[in-house]
Parts: C-alpha cells; sequence; structure tokens
C-alpha cells in the first residue's frame, strides 16, 4: 500500500509565537486505485517538533486526535482554495505557538500516520519562523 500526500507546499515561513495550521491531502493507494484516507483506515496521528534542520533528537514529540485531524470527506476553504486547489484537504493539524517559540529559527515538523492496517508514514513539513518586531 502506498500513500501519496498532496499539497503545493511543504514549506512556509510564519510569525514567531503563532499557532500553526497544517494542510495535506492524502490518499492511500490500494489495488491501483487512489482513495483519500479516512479516519476508519487510520489508527493513530503522532508528531515530532526539530528545532533545526539538522537536530536527530525532537524538541518535542505528542499525539494528535484521529477524529480532529484526519476528515472522511475532502474539505475546502478561503485558506485552501486561495493557496492550493479546489479539491480540499482530508488533513489539518493546529500546532501549539509553544512548540515553535523561538523567531528566525528552521524547524522541521515530522507527523507520522499509522494506518490500522500497521503501515506508517511520515507527513513532514519545513517551517521558517520570522522575528516579531511588535514585541508581541
Amino acid at each position: 500500500m502506498a500513500v501519496l500526500n498532496l499539497t503545493r507546499s511543504t514549506s512556509a515561513v510564519v510569525s514567531e509565537g503563532a499557532d500553526l495550521v497544517f494542510y495535506r491531502r492524502l490518499y492511500v493507494d490500494s489495488s491501483g486505485t487512489l482513495t483519500p484516507i479516512t479516519q476508519a483506515l487510520t489508527s493513530t496521528v503522532t508528531y515530532k517538533v526539530f528545532d533545526n534542520p539538522t537536530a536527530t533528537t525532537p524538541s518535542a514529540t505528542g499525539s494528535l486526535v484521529v477524529a480532529t485531524v484526519i476528515f472522511d470527506t475532502l474539505q475546502t476553504g478561503t485558506v485552501w482554495t486561495t493557496f492550493a486547489d479546489s479539491t480540499g484537504y482530508n488533513f489539518r493539524a493546529i500546532m501549539a505557538r509553544s512548540l515553535f517559540p523561538d523567531g528566525n529559527k528552521r524547524y522541521t515538523v515530522e507527523i507520522t500516520v499509522t494506518l490500522t492496517s500497521g503501515y506508517q508514514f511520515p507527513v513532514v513539513f519545513e517551517i521558517e519562523t520570522a522575528l516579531n518586531l511588535q514585541g508581541e
């Protein structure tokens, strides 16, 4: 079984100290047919945050609630359709600003999706935080 992560960008520059929202469209390939991933196909979703591109030890780890981050139907909305396409996403994770505390720093977020079959795959995002010059 193969898994495809479809999105236009896997990197972004964000403001220091801001909560981050990660979007993706995920498919599974079962017998040559692409099917959007669903909650029923997903066992767990975990994350690791690395505070520089070469770090081997994560600065934070945790679990995400499958029913909160995996959607059974493709979702659209202003943010997705403005920056991606009209097809939609089925993965959205909101990560707390405390995981990305420093400005002018590069973070790697590695999300691991484990399917009910036991198959695991990574969803990786590269984030660069900008300095907050307003002192907020």
